[in-house]
Parts: structure tokens; C-alpha cells; sequence
């Protein structure tokens, strides 16, 4: 896969970035959200939740980004377009995400992942949200609800042909990619890595379909989990590490010729993610597992790690 350079710097207390163009980002008007059409959950804590009335990602400790696309209050629109993805985790400040300067933004689709609200990015377009580094942070687990959209790319024998999904790594980012000519479906992640580090082959009848896609990054382990099931697969490279410079949605990008290509943008729709500033203990895995499960209406295959 070629490598590309993506530069990214911060001003103040929010992420400035600038990419490719070097010029600031426009301002986008603000637009008020409406009724919250969605409500969380109520759900009992695991062990070590917190507990109360909260919904269950924040009854679990280290929650270090919650982002919701079923929760309209914390997606801002301008005439449909994505202004900005607010983290809903309580942090402060918190890690809000937002057009990448230079770049396309992606779209509100009220109804376009199992029937529920998602953003939906094109990859011939190049949408992309950016937000802050977790640099500081020392590992993490994450959970990624989203669907890849069938759009005839997966043709080529011989080619490897890939989404870009996310960037959080200091390398690269979570993709899924037909390996061909084995025609085999695969996940290539480097979630919190400084390199891609992890491959494990899925289902292919769950290719196209919505899908919860699980990473732990931790220096005793990094497991892969999709719709609740423990991936088999390599690991290969892999320290712990962030991006300095900032975490992408709906692309993935490493360093090196100074463009991104195409195949390193996500197509499809990207419904919640959220992460952990640590690997949770199993009962919160499968809480978290179960929580994104029932929301989305999305089966798993296997209740924990």
C-alpha cells in the first residue's frame, strides 16, 4: 500500500489541523440540534461500573471518547453535511471531531445502518473527520459500529484492495480488504500501533453487512474482536503508540509520498465508536459488546473474549 504524509497541527484548546492545503479550516455555521429522537439504554453497570441513571458506556471507568450518531444533540449539520461529531463521553475538554481542512465532510443518513441514524462517507469524494491525538494515553480498547458499502471494488485477482476506516495508530489505520487472489476477506488494523500489527479474516457473507468490530492495544495483548467473536489472525509489528498529530474517521493514511490514494477512504456509513483508555475486564467487554449489540440490532457470535 502506498504511503502518503498527512500534517496535522493544534492551536489552543481545539484541534487545529492543517492537510495537504495548509490552509485553515472554514468556519461552519452552527446549526441547532433538534430532539434527541434516540434514548440510551438503561442498563444495569458490569463490575466496576458506576453505576446511577447513566447510560452503560459511562458507567464504565476510562472512557476516553463516546462518539454517537443515534444522538442528534451531539451531531452538528450544516444543510446535512457533518459540522462537527461531538464526544459525548463527558471528558474535559472533550475530543470532538470534525472536517478535516482541505477535505470533503461526510453526510447525516438518518436511516442508513439497520434502520438508525449513521454518517455516511464516500470514498470517491474523500470525506474525512479529524480529531484530537490520544496520544496520552498508555493503550485503550475500542469498538467501531459500522458497514461497508458493496461497491463493485473487490473485481481485481491479484490486488489488494482496501477501505480506509480509521487512524487512531501512529502507522496506519482499520480497513477491511479483500486479500486477493485468495479471495478472502479480511480486517488489517493498527489501532493504538505504531505499526499495522494485526490481520484476521472474517466471514465473507458479513463483508457488506453492519458489523461491531472490537481492538485492544495493550503491551501484554492485542486482540481483535468482530461481532463479539475473538479474530484469528497474525500480529506482526506492533508497540504500543498514537498519532501525534491527531485521529481520522473514514480514512486511514501513513507516512510517506506526500498524497493519499483512494483506496485509503472509507466507503459506507460509520454508526458509534467508542473507546477506553484501557483492555476492559471480561464482563465489561461483554457489556459493551451486548450494550452496541442490541442498539444496533446486530448479532454476535460469541458472548466474550
Amino acid at each position: 500500500m502506498k504511503r502518503v504524509l498527512l500534517l496535522l497541527a493544534a492551536a489552543g484548546a481545539s484541534l487545529g489541523a492543517i492537510m495537504c492545503t495548509g490552509e485553515e479550516p472554514a468556519e461552519v455555521p452552527e446549526v441547532p440540534a433538534g430532539d434527541a429522537g434516540n434514548v440510551d439504554a438503561q442498563t444495569p453497570p458490569p463490575d466496576g461500573g458506576g453505576g446511577g441513571n447513566q447510560p452503560l458506556p459511562k458507567t464504565i471507568a476510562g472512557l476516553a471518547l463516546w462518539l454517537d450518531a443515534q444522538d442528534p444533540s451531539f451531531v452538528q449539520l450544516a444543510n446535512n453535511v457533518v459540522a462537527k461529531w461531538s464526544d459525548k463521553s463527558g471528558n474535559v475538554p472533550p475530543r470532538d471531531f470534525a472536517p478535516a481542512p482541505g477535505k470533503a465532510a461526510p453526510t447525516f443518513a438518518a436511516t442508513a445502518l439497520n434502520g438508525k441514524s449513521a454518517l455516511s462517507f464516500v470514498q470517491t469524494s474523500q470525506q474525512v473527520l479529524l480529531g484530537p491525538s490520544l496520544k496520552g494515553l498508555s493503550g485503550g480498547e475500542a469498538f467501531i459500529v459500522f458497514q461497508t458499502a458493496d461497491n463493485g471494488l473487490f473485481t481485481d485477482a491479484g490486488q489488494h484492495v482496501g477501505y480506509g476506516l480509521w487512524q487512531f495508530g501512529s502507522y496506519n489505520g482499520s480497513h477491511p480488504e479483500f486479500d486477493l487472489p485468495n479471495n478472502k476477506p479480511v480486517i488489517r488494523d493498527g489501532f493504538a500501533s505504531t505499526g499495522q500489527a494485526f490481520s484476521g479474516e472474517i466471514p465473507r457473507d458479513d463483508v457488506w453487512k453492519p458489523q461491531i468490530f472490537g481492538a485492544v492495544s495493550t503491551v501484554e495483548a492485542w486482540p481483535r474482536f468482530h461481532n463479539g467473536e475473538q479474530l484469528d489472525g497474525a500480529i506482526l509489528d506492533h508497540e504500543v503508540g498514537f498519532n501525534a498529530l491527531g485521529s481520522l474517521l473514514g480514512a486511514n493514511t501513513a507516512f510517506g509520498d506526500g498524497g493519499l490514494e483512494p483506496t485509503n477512504w472509507f466507503n459506507g456509513v460509520i454508526g458509534e465508536v467508542i473507546i477506553y483508555d484501557h483492555r476492559l475486564p471480561t464482563a465489561q467487554h461483554d457489556a459493551v459488546q451486548k450494550y452496541l449489540s442490541e442498539k444496533w440490532n446486530i448479532p454476535l457470535k460469541d458472548a466474550g473474549p
